[in-house]
């Protein structure tokens, strides 16, 4: 009986903890269906979509005559103000020479006397021939000082002169030497006179030089060169803020001089042109502003703008810089794409399936979309006041 009793109790036991057991899964099953019903019930009424559209866009293009007045311009009415501005400058180009000529080298020599203790002059043009026979001559005249007598012996008197060679040609650029008086050869003379150079020759051979023709082919082409030059000018001066226009740019050469004379040796030489600068240019801001005005009033019926896309040109077709007037075509380009009506959008996509609604927007001219849905197995699109539309250019 003992052993009965003993065995008995534990089979209570377990089928309490069986019965506990099955208490507990039943209250989490209760718990995980009220949760599943909760997440239903607040995702069908707080569900929501964002839809990215990318538009497709194209190019546009608009021509308008505008005024352009120095005064009393209205913006409003399309008439564009001109700003005055008035410049001096000096503008440098340079210009190669053309000019060749065969030059001769020259360079000084010492004349030494030691024959007589009178003075002697020499004439122009006096011949001397250096140790390896190349001949030069003095370009001036030569007043050679007398010997002087000291301790009853003669000292040889020297004076320097200024040669050239007898010839044009680079073979004269001789390094220094010693010469002999060329009129004194086979006298008593011709080993008494002396000269010494102490320096190289130079100066010998080829060299360019400014001709008549390279100054009027240099003129010609300044002339034509300064238009650059004065909207290269202009461009640093104003540039920045204004748009130039050419046919309201003037200018007044006040002096034009050169660095070089004609038939002077160089390689190259400059023209200086002291120039006075009158211009009348709009603001870019100013044009801009205009452009975009026209621009906008010319878009067809269910297209809009798209970015900041503008560009414009300005060519003008009358002028009168003295009334400060013009008048041009203003040339736009800019890009255009569909217009969307968010709130029309939103109600013909509200709770359609979401397939049916990417149908409605393919039909728009869009280069991508991107629908965003909260929750994620959501298969219609919810009420129109919980759908977000973003569009991108």
């Amino acid at each position: 009986m003992k052993k009965v009793f003993d065995i008995l109790p534990p089979k209570k036991q377990i089928f309490s903890k069986k019965l506990e057991k099955k208490q507990s899964f039943g209250k989490f099953l209760f718990i995980f269906f009220l949760l599943v019903c909760g997440v239903i019930f607040l995702s069908f009424h707080f569900s929501r979509a964002k839809i990215n559209l990318w538009l497709k866009s194209e190019d546009f293009f608009v021509e308008k005559e505008v005024i352009l007045k120095k005064e009393n311009a209205d913006i409003q009415k399309k008439e564009i103000p001109l700003y005055f501005f008035e410049f001096q400058n000096v503008f440098q180009r340079e210009f190669m020479t053309t000019g060749k000529v065969q030059t001769k080298a020259e360079g000084k020599i010492r004349l030494y006397n030691a024959y007589t203790q009178k003075e002697e002059v020499w004439l122009p043009k006096t011949r001397f021939i250096s140790a390896d026979g190349k001949i030069f001559k003095s370009k001036d005249k030569i007043i050679v000082p007398g010997a002087k007598l000291v301790n009853d012996k003669l000292v040889p008197s020297f004076v320097d002169v200024e040669v050239e060679a007898a010839e044009p040609g680079e073979e004269y650029n001789i390094p220094p030497t010693k010469f002999a008086v060329l009129a004194f050869k086979g006298t008593d003379r011709y080993t008494k006179y002396w000269a010494e150079s102490y320096s190289p020759f130079t100066g010998g051979g080829e060299r360019k030089k400014m001709t008549k023709e390279d100054l009027e082919r240099a003129k010609k082409e300044n002339e034509e060169k300064l238009k650059e030059d004065v909207h290269n000018f202009l461009k640093e001066k104003i540039g920045k803020d204004y748009f130039l226009l050419e046919d309201l740019q003037d200018k007044q050469i006040l002096q034009e001089q050169t660095d070089t004379k004609v038939d002077s040796f160089a390689d190259s030489f400059k023209i200086l042109s002291t120039l006075k600068i009158f211009v009348l240019a709009p603001k870019k801001e100013e044009l801009k502003r205009v452009a975009e005005k026209i621009f906008e009033e010319s878009i067809p019926e269910g297209k809009v703008k798209k970015g900041n896309s503008l560009s414009f040109d300005l060519k003008l077709n009358n002028f009168d810089l003295k009334k400060g007037e013009a008048k041009g075509i203003l040339k736009i380009k800019g890009k255009v794409c569909q217009k969307i009506e968010r709130e029309r959008l939103k109600e013909a996509l509200a709770k359609k399936e979401i397939e049916k609604g990417k149908e409605i927007l393919q039909r728009l001219k869009i280069e991508k979309m991107e629908i965003k849905k909260f929750p994620p197995f959501l298969n219609n699109f919810p009420k129109k006041e919980r759908i977000e539309i973003s569009i991108f250019d």
